[in-house]
């Protein structure tokens, strides 16, 4: 399970953690978006009794549901907002594999999922800025944390695809679609993941052409590069066409 990376431009935030028990989502809602991220973050470590309260499955069901009408509304340029949102949501999943008093209703996973959808399917999901890769990181890590690697192939071959140089140049950019090798490595879990992976021969050529990026060489995404090979790698050990193509 995958923790926060500190922002590089992060600034001390004094953090109320006892302010985020509350039974009103709404509450909870205004509390960690007037917080923010930086005191989200804290809640991977929080006491134990913190966590359950503020991850209950009422609570997750009901931020994952905010987070989607304001994913539908995203317009590019980062927003604050889903960053906190998305990081709360998979804060959630670290805490429940940790924490053997969390265990989420069933229904949680599907309005997260719903949620990651809403932002997927914005018209500004491939776009490139920090500001964007700062939110497009905490929904990576996001479709890994609630065990969806496999809902969301077509996205991580198209990642892959879409990469070049000026992708590149951003800190905050390679930082989110370096996730997406989390999610090949996480999906070998997932039987569903498991069941799919092997035949899907676009997201092996797109591997292959990514770890052999001559522009990667000595570049800052060269650690990408090797990422894509050693999944590549991986791909064999999948029953499937995939593997021919490796």
């Amino acid at each position: 399970r995958v923790q926060s990376l500190e922002s590089l431009d992060e600034s001390s935030t004094a953090c109320d953690l006892e302010a985020l028990i509350t039974e009103s989502s709404n509450q909870l809602i205004s509390e960690i978006l007037s917080q923010g991220a930086t005191c989200v973050n804290q809640l991977f470590s929080a006491e134990s009794r913190i966590q359950e309260s503020v991850f209950s499955s009422d609570h997750m069901y009901n931020i994952a549901k905010h987070t989607t009408t304001l994913a539908k509304g995203y317009t590019g340029g980062g927003s604050d907002e889903l960053e906190t949102l998305f990081l709360y949501l998979r804060a959630g999943y670290y805490a429940e594999f940790y924490n053997d008093n969390i265990s989420f209703i069933e229904w949680v996973t599907p309005a997260v999922k719903e949620s990651v959808d809403a932002f997927v399917n914005n018209a500004s999901f491939y776009e490139n800025s920090d500001r964007h890769g700062k939110v497009l990181s905490e929904v990576i890590i996001t479709m890994d944390s609630a065990g969806l690697q496999h809902a969301y192939l077509p996205q991580v071959t198209q990642w892959l695809t879409r990469w070049n140089d000026q992708y590149a140049q951003h800190w905050y950019m390679r930082n989110a679609v370096n996730g997406v090798f989390t999610i090949l490595f996480g999906g070998q879990w997932n039987e569903q993941f498991v069941q799919v992976i092997g035949n899907q021969t676009d997201l092996a050529k797109a591997l292959g052409d990514f770890a052999l990026r001559a522009s990667s060489i000595g570049a800052e995404d060269e650690f990408m590069a090797a990422n894509a090979g050693r999944e590549l790698g991986r791909l064999t050990k999948y029953t499937g066409n995939a593997s021919s193509v490796v």
